[in-house]
């Protein structure tokens, strides 16, 4: 039977512009994969790779790295001085043999000899001598790290499935989850027994709202994408009524623990980390962008009152409170990037300028403390707050380079502050090889708990490039890439270098292969081979986020330069 294009428009447009625009989108990401030098590349790759990032200095500059095990970039170590000794001789062991130099001081980068180590296991020993090539006079230390993979891509070109169509894919496939459907049914509410996640209600269900409101708008089926907005109403209405009354130290705060069985010591329901409420309440933002229901904005904003009247005179919060009376529970301060993030927000989309303040305030304290200390303290519920170091990770860090990029005309510094950020997290954090999984275990040096996720899934079972999370769960987590993704592509909007989007590109392109893998629905929390591992649903909506805003860029972009 024939039909006219006129009539197969009438029948359903949306499914036509959207499948039309998605075949658009993959023609030009396919396009772009041509362009790639991909060895000049490499060569820059290799070439900043050479410089430290914050190189210690005792008694001046803090050495973060005390708990680090792998590097991309030239590390230096806090090494001690040997009395009597002018000099120190660094030995560096590896399966290829031995590279040595000589340096003043025993905290030196390793920059001389970096260029030279072959990725895989380094035993480093520094021992001080009287004089140059001279008598060994005592040892500085040793330490052994894995020397990682230098970026040499773009990989997964071209991938598998377009960035849209990938994200549309990975949205409906959550959107079709029982516990998601579950919210389309007259009265039902949230069930732990059918997703235990939701035990941390303010986190899964405030992503889930996020790409839900997403994908209303990329859905090809009309009562889908309608549907999918009542899903994110359920939930945003649940999480309300679920918050603290008016009147109490948290008022109008979701939870962070719900529900929870656990015996963790900080796991659960008297307990609530600060940087949660703020994923609810850019739910909530999403949906009154996409509704016009005032009741959602109000309830974000009743969120950053409580914010306000609980900042910190230094401009931050503490990271873990009681609920009944929002004291500390663990010393560690907030990092608080997200807060700051809905307080501009809120300042900036709807002119609610009371809150510039908070945000300001709270810039300032980032600026003066992780700033300057390099102490990116992962802050994740499920993990107890640790000791300064011992549990670095790279989302705040990314959040603020974000944040320097976006304002590099308020301050001349902010570009070099923030590509140092950059740096250090794809340093500790960013995997663009598959590691050798017996040397990548250095059991000598392996904070205890994360020894797990190497035990019972294996590097090998990688999708790399890749990002790990944090250093008590060092794996590759798809939210870990999206919010890389984000970064690495900000930064080439603002600079320009094409290193930057070669990077972006080809975490996204992993993201796609490991969906593809799992059979093309939700993003995987892991990105792994292994389908025996829980699907955080809020994860899962980021990276399809993070993939969908990509690709959408690259076609903003692409349009441009046609015009």
């Amino acid at each position: 039977m024939r039909v006219s294009i006129q009539t197969f428009f009438g029948m359903n447009r949306r499914v036509c512009a959207v499948v039309i625009g998605m075949f658009v989108w993959s023609m030009l990401n396919s396009a772009l994969c041509a362009q790639w030098d991909r060895e000049a590349l490499h060569a820059q790759a290799v070439a900043e790779s050479l410089v430290p990032i914050r190189p210690g200095s005792p008694g001046k500059v803090p050495f973060w790295n005390v708990h680090a095990r792998r590097f991309i970039h030239a590390p230096a170590f806090d090494l001690k001085p040997v009395d009597g000794a002018t000099l120190y001789r660094f030995t560096a062991v590896t399966k290829q043999g031995e590279r040595k130099f000589e340096a003043s001081m025993p905290w030196a980068p390793l920059a001389p000899i970096w260029k030279d180590l072959p990725v895989g296991r380094v035993d480093l020993r520094v021992e001080g001598l009287d004089r140059p090539g001279g008598k060994v006079v005592g040892h500085a230390g040793e330490r052994t790290f894995y020397r990682s993979a230098v970026f040499h891509g773009p990989y997964h070109e071209p991938p598998p499935v377009g960035y849209a169509e990938a994200a549309r894919r990975g949205l409906r496939d959550l959107f079709l989850q029982p516990h998601v459907q579950r919210c389309l049914i007259e009265g039902a509410t949230p069930d732990v027994a059918q997703y235990e996640l939701y035990r941390y209600p303010s986190k899964v269900m405030g992503g889930v709202i996020r790409g839900m409101v997403l994908y209303s708008t990329l859905a090809t089926d009309p009562r889908e994408a309608k549907d999918a907005l009542r899903v994110a109403r359920s939930l945003a209405d649940f999480l309300i009524g679920l918050s603290q009354p008016a009147g109490t130290p948290l008022e109008d705060w979701p939870p962070t623990y719900w529900k929870v069985n656990w015996s963790s010591s900080h796991v659960r329901e008297g307990n609530l980390m600060t940087n949660s409420p703020v994923d609810a309440a850019l739910g909530y933002l999403d949906l009154y962008d996409a509704t016009k229901d005032r009741k959602y904005l109000e309830a974000a904003t009743r969120i950053a009152e409580t914010y306000r009247k609980l900042q910190r005179p230094d401009g931050t919060w503490p990271l873990l409170v009681r609920v009944d009376a929002g004291k500390a529970v663990a010393p560690n301060p907030l990092v608080p990037t997200w807060v700051i993030g809905l307080m501009d927000r809120l300042a900036d989309q709807y002119g609610l300028e009371r809150y510039r303040p908070i945000s300001g305030k709270a810039f300032r304290w980032v600026m003066d403390h992780p700033m300057k200390r390099f102490n990116w303290d992962g802050q994740f519920e499920d993990i107890k707050p640790q000791e300064p170091y011992s549990n670095l990770a790279r989302e705040q860090a990314c959040d603020v380079a974000l944040y320097l990029l976006e304002h590099v005309e308020h301050d001349a510094g902010y570009l070099e502050k923030a590509e140092e950020l950059l740096r250090f997290s794809e340093d500790q954090f960013v995997v663009w090889e598959v590691p050798d999984e017996e040397e990548w275990a250095l059991d000598e040096t392996r904070p205890t708990e994360p020894r797990q996720y190497v035990a019972r899934w294996g590097t090998s079972g990688w999708f790399a490039p890749c990002v790990l999370e944090q250093y008590s769960c060092y794996a590759p987590v798809a939210r870990s890439s999206a919010i890389q993704i984000s970064a690495y592509r900000k930064a080439y909007e603002i600079t320009g270098k094409a290193l930057y989007l070669a990077k972006a590109q080809s975490l996204a392109n992993a993201l796609i292969v490991s969906q593809q893998y799992h059979g093309g629905g939700q993003f995987p929390t892991w990105v792994l081979k292994s389908s025996s591992v829980s699907t955080w649903s809020n994860n899962s909506a980021y990276a399809a986020m993070a993939v969908y805003d990509l690709g959408r860029f690259l076609n903003d972009r692409r349009e441009s330069s046609v015009r």
